[in-house]
């Protein structure tokens, strides 16, 4: 790790679409002015805890693997100049392919000619694409991914408490529920399992409690039938008994990603959490 020091000390920020600086709507429907892109959560962080260098490593489609390895290069590039590492995860059944210039990972693949059957490339990327995804679905090791991510939670920990780094950790979604398997795409019946699945992992495994324990992971376990939370829920619910979410917050009803309204409102919740752990 290099040892500077500059004028500023820096954020680092970590995640996917819901925190990439330069996310715009898929949904061309939508006018221009709200489809973004717009101040995003980490920029606007940077603003509220003021007098910081904000570094956006985040990518549309990333998993957890290009998230930690993203983040992590910035540590080790800005030395002591790091203050604050803020991480938003992903889907941890969301896979990366190759080296992180590569991402987008293959679930976020060009939505756009997945979802446009008009399209002259669509039924050829769309067979193969399916033929890839059901096999590693169908064939997914769950509970390998879900330790695999309490284990990047925990060295992740380890290393920012032993540099002094102020980490705040939260899920943008739930951990295996966020896509809903376009059924142009695939034919897949076993979400709900795979949910039921997830919480007998997360209950039995010994991995919940560690990551517990470090009381940098805001939410944990996540899920809220567990007791947890993710922040998309916590920031954006307009009623806590039905759930239903403020459409204010969301660009569209296609396009669930938070609206500049929406950025607001997380960096705002994220602020809070920040001041409540002392960090700010």
């Amino acid at each position: 790790m290099k040892m500077t020091k500059n004028k500023k000390p820096i954020l680092i920020a970590g995640g996917c679409s819901w925190t990439e600086k330069d996310y715009v709507s898929f949904i061309k429907t939508v006018p221009d002015e709200l489809r973004g892109p717009w101040p995003m959560w980490p920029e606007l962080l940077g603003d509220r805890i003021g007098d910081v260098e904000v570094i956006n490593t985040a990518l549309s489609g990333s998993g957890n693997k290009r998230i930690l390895t993203a983040v992590f290069n910035e540590i080790i590039e800005h030395g002591d100049d790091v203050e604050y590492v803020v991480i938003m995860w992903s889907d941890i059944t969301r896979f990366d392919l190759g080296a992180i210039e590569l991402q987008p990972s293959l679930n976020h693949y060009n939505r756009e000619k997945l979802l446009n059957p008009q399209n002259q490339h669509t039924q050829l990327t769309n067979s193969a694409l399916a033929e890839i995804i059901n096999s590693v679905i169908s064939t997914h090791e769950l509970e390998k991914n879900y330790i695999d991510h309490c284990t990047q939670v925990l060295l992740l920990n380890e290393y920012c408490k032993n540099k002094n780094i102020k980490l705040l950790m939260m899920s943008a979604f739930g951990m295996v529920n966020h896509h809903g398997f376009n059924e142009q795409l695939i034919s897949y019946k076993g979400n709900r399992f795979r949910v039921d699945n997830l919480y007998r992992i997360i209950l039995g495994s010994e991995h919940t409690h560690a990551v517990g324990e470090t009381g940098t992971y805001w939410g944990w376990p996540v899920e809220f039938d567990l007791g947890g939370c993710d922040i998309n829920n916590h920031s954006m619910i307009k009623n806590i008994e039905d759930g239903s979410i403020d459409l204010k917050c969301m660009i569209h009803d296609d396009d669930n990603h938070p609206s500049a309204y929406g950025q607001e409102l997380l960096s705002e919740n994220i602020f809070k959490i920040m001041s409540d752990m002392g960090y700010v």
